[in-house]
């Protein structure tokens, strides 16, 4: 049986966090399309090496 997570995940949104540094108070919501498009160009770099599995 899988147990259902009932964290609330939501606290990143409010506080940094501790283990990557990720803190989503130091962008505004106009930052997120072009930081979603260089993640995704960074994905297709990384995939398309000739050693990925």
């Amino acid at each position: 049986m899988i147990t259902p997570d009932t964290k609330d995940w939501t606290w990143v949104l409010r506080t940094p966090c501790p283990e990557c540094g990720f803190d989503a108070g130091t962008f505004s919501r106009e930052d997120v399309p072009a930081l979603l498009r260089a993640n995704a160009e960074g994905w297709r770099r990384a995939l398309a090496e000739p050693d990925v599995r």
